[in-house]
């Protein structure tokens, strides 16, 4: 691996620990216990990991980083949209599956 390409890779790993942080604020404790969460959030993430895959290998900054950053976004309002969606179905309610 280069130097570069290992720098890269550096960047895109503290920018997944960022995104972790930032989905923590938004999603309550116990919403990844519930399975309808990753169907909301499974297409943002896989968008937001495929361009920050393509920018290690590639290094095309211009062409990528815009996209990241909106991908970086949709994956935050993604958990938002599925906290929301569970509050809705009764997350606090006997029969609803979550995490203590």
């Amino acid at each position: 691996m280069t130097d570069a390409r290992a720098d890269r890779r550096e960047r895109a790993a503290e920018l997944c620990r960022r995104l972790a942080a930032d989905v923590a604020t938004v999603a309550p404790k116990g919403l990844g216990a519930w399975p309808p969460a990753w169907e909301i959030v499974e297409a943002p993430s896989k968008r937001f990991l495929d361009l920050l895959d393509e920018y290690v290998e590639t290094g095309d900054r211009e062409r990528l980083i815009p996209p990241i950053r909106e991908a970086y976004a949709a994956v935050v309002a993604a958990w938002r949209e599925a906290a929301r969606q569970w509050a809705r179905a009764g997350s606090g309610r006997k029969g609803v599956v979550h995490a203590a």
